[in-house]
């Protein structure tokens, strides 16, 4: 079955290895991934940058929000609450990164990231925040609630962690080893950077799966069934396979 990589951006006129932020040993290493499978000597891997925040955020509509479990759970013409504004202060951290299949100029997949330090997570909105996007509240707090129960910080006894928020894949490239491919590629970068632990929510059955191969390790899960509104009812009823949702986690 292929694989739905949509889990919880499109050009960039410079190739990873133009910019100094990126070793030649990080670029040697994705260069391995890329050829560690054989249909991917032709994918190329780049940073994203503010001038693609409109296409990457057109790539999120058309390939994440319609195929992500929780987002499938309510209405297609609603307002998500990850607008632009939140899609451009991720690209501001230079974390986020892109596939280009170079054969066709085509955007393939994203995978975009964002640091944290205990302190910055004292600062974030808490599970009861209150937006005018019903949708991104209701994601937001089940989506929070598993973050603080996972406790990274202290489980792991670290100081800077590198959060992987989406991943997303086009759906002609689903079951290709591209999420794969992006999410070694981070890993390497987290490395690089001095990030102690890499750590993923995992919306999607199949996401959770290709961590689980990966060998990241299960930090916690909620099942959907189990996450009830004030009334006592399920609050997300994705389609089958899709059950719970499953923190990750890997350190570097």
């Amino acid at each position: 079955m292929p694989e739905n990589t949509a889990n919880k951006v499109y050009w960039s006129h410079k190739t990873m290895a133009q910019h100094p932020a990126y070793s030649d040993k990080l670029i040697r290493n994705i260069k391995y991934h890329q050829m560690d499978r054989d249909k991917h000597s032709n994918i190329q891997l780049r940073r994203i940058t503010q001038t693609d925040c409109q296409q990457v955020y057109g790539f999120l509509k058309l390939y994440f929000f319609q195929d992500e479990p929780l987002s499938t759970c309510f209405g297609p013409d609603e307002e998500r609450g990850f607008g632009e504004t939140i899609l451009s202060s991720l690209i501001d951290s230079e974390l986020c990164l892109m596939a280009i299949d170079e054969e066709t100029n085509e955007l393939i997949g994203v995978i975009l990231n964002d640091s944290e330090n205990p302190e910055k997570k004292k600062t974030l909105p808490n599970y009861e925040v209150k937006t005018n996007d019903p949708t991104g509240e209701k994601i937001h707090k089940f989506l929070t609630k598993i973050r603080n129960e996972a406790d990274l910080f202290q489980r792991y006894q670290i100081e800077k962690l590198l959060h992987l928020i989406i991943v997303s894949v086009k759906k002609e490239w689903r079951g290709k080893g591209i999420a794969s491919l992006l999410s070694k590629a981070v890993v390497d970068m987290g490395k690089e950077k001095g990030f102690e632990l890499i750590s993923v929510e995992c919306t999607s059955l199949f996401t959770a799966k290709m961590f689980q191969g990966m060998g990241w390790d299960l930090v916690h899960t909620i099942y959907y069934k189990d996450f009830l509104d004030e009334n006592m009812e399920q609050v997300f009823t994705p389609l089958a396979p899709h059950d719970g949702c499953r923190v990750y986690a890997k350190r570097l």
